[in-house]
């Protein structure tokens, strides 16, 4: 036997039945294999958390969907038709700061004074794109909603350190009925 070094492997020569040689495989040379190794096993992790995100990006997405064809109801309509804060053309951009989620100045006192800037930004954004056309607001609530499921796999595995606990709690979160109210 003959040991025949390539870059990877090594080979040993031996005689088979008919007096001939031939190179067979010993296997991954000792000091390449622990690379490969490694960075085969890094290539699948990043590839495994690549294929959560987009797993529950579409399964958060999907279930939400029929809700794009819904219209406005409840306190969408004071929320969104009937608030001045959603309209550009009816209030400047610094009103959403000092008034109340309905659009009463907070100061008053018939100010519910519940006090959330950043969702009649995104009204207004929506406003800004789409109008009162119902459907853009259900698809840009149903985006951002798989946008926060997909944060939530990633916060849940920077804590964690375990994929699938972190993924498992992710598609909970994503697919959880208590969220049916603030996505559609």
């Amino acid at each position: 036997m003959i040991p025949i070094k390539s870059s990877m492997l090594t080979f040993v020569q031996k005689s088979d039945v008919n007096g001939g040689n031939r190179n067979v495989s010993t296997g991954i040379n000792s000091k390449i294999g622990p690379l490969i190794h490694e960075q085969t096993m890094n290539w699948i992790k990043i590839n495994r958390i690549q294929l959560a995100i987009t797993l529950i990006g579409l399964l958060s997405f999907l279930c939400f969907l029929p809700s794009i064809s819904n219209e406005f109801v409840f306190d969408d309509i004071p929320t969104i038709i009937n608030n001045k804060d959603v309209c550009p053309e009816k209030t400047y951009f610094t009103k959403i700061f000092f008034n109340d989620f309905w659009g009463t100045p907070i100061v008053k006192e018939e100010s519910h004074k519940s006090y959330r800037p950043l969702t009649i930004l995104t009204f207004r954004w929506n406003f800004m794109l789409h109008g009162l056309q119902v459907t853009g607001y259900h698809l840009v609530n149903n985006i951002l909603h798989s946008i926060v499921s997909i944060l939530f796999f990633r916060l849940c595995l920077c804590f964690t350190h375990h994929f699938w606990e972190s993924f498992i709690a992710s598609i909970y979160f994503a697919i959880h009925p208590i969220h049916v109210d603030a996505v559609s």
